[in-house]
């Protein structure tokens, strides 16, 4: 009997040894996870990149805006941009895009005199639904590169396009080119949600993206997305900056701004890495 009850407080103790050891064995120590995934709250953020950029993997993108959500033809000289296209020095950008170059029906437009001009292709995003005025919002893009093909969409609060370009690296590069005006958040989450595989992928979005919303939709992003880069750039004072999003094999490099005469510019240098 004495040596029945001894077994069995052997084997009880015995268990209870082995699902303590099992707990411990689970629980991570302070200086190692124990395989436990990073905690999801703490955001997505972008691999390093290499300090050195590869000049042969670089291209750019002239974007002009003066950020303050006006026609910017509507005071400013077409010609001046025209001559401006004719006479940039190489490395040339990809695209030259005229933020708020509205599309008015009934009258010329500035895109198609830059294009003629230059030998180029014109092309015109709405970034606003169409409405009964004469007039429709977008940004007016020019381009010595063809374009395959454009991808777009209308939604409730959502008016985004993209223009795809095979471009010429140290390797054929195909990117597509998007461009939008956010005025809130949500636009942002729609973009994601409508174009977010390409945008992890070969897709290039050039925005204005409205000041007061800059913060949320970088916290949104963060958040939300991965796979992805942002960079912002703008004037103080203005009720709108610039936003730059690329895959995680891209990189901003800058968002320079310029001016030639009287015509504000933001020259974006981006990388591929291969």
């Amino acid at each position: 009997m004495i040596q029945r009850t001894i077994q069995l407080i052997c084997k009880s103790w015995l268990m209870l040894l082995l699902v303590a050891a099992s707990a411990m064995g689970c629980a991570p120590t302070p200086d190692d996870n124990g395989g436990v995934e990073p905690n999801p709250n703490n955001g997505y953020v972008a691999p390093e990149v290499p300090e050195t950029p590869v000049a042969s993997n670089l291209f750019r993108v002239d974007y002009f805006s003066a950020l303050d959500g006006k026609p910017f033809f509507e005071m400013r000289d077409v010609g001046v941009a025209s001559q401006f296209v004719s006479s940039q020095a190489a490395p040339r950008s990809i695209a030259y895009m005229f933020d708020r170059a509205d599309f008015v029906i009934g009258a010329s437009q500035p895109i198609v005199k830059i294009a003629y001009d230059n030998k180029a292709n014109p092309f015109f995003i709405p970034t606003a639904h169409s409405t009964a005025a004469p007039s429709i919002k977008g940004t007016a893009v020019v381009s010595r590169y063809a374009s395959s093909k454009i991808d777009g969409t209308a939604q409730e609060w959502l008016c985004m396009s993209g223009i795809r370009f095979s471009i010429g690296l140290s390797k054929a590069t195909p990117i597509v080119l998007y461009t939008a005006t956010f005025e809130k958040v949500e636009e942002v989450e729609l973009a994601v949600e409508r174009f977010g595989v390409t945008l992890q992928s070969d897709g290039v979005l050039i925005a204005s993206v409205a000041s007061s919303e800059k913060t949320a939709v970088e916290e949104w992003l963060k958040y939300n997305f991965e796979g992805y880069r942002v960079a912002f750039a703008g004037s103080e004072g203005t009720p709108y900056d610039v936003m730059v999003l690329c895959p995680a094999m891209m990189v901003c490099r800058s968002i320079e701004p310029n001016k030639t005469i009287n015509l504000p510019y933001w020259k974006v240098t981006m990388e591929k890495f291969f």
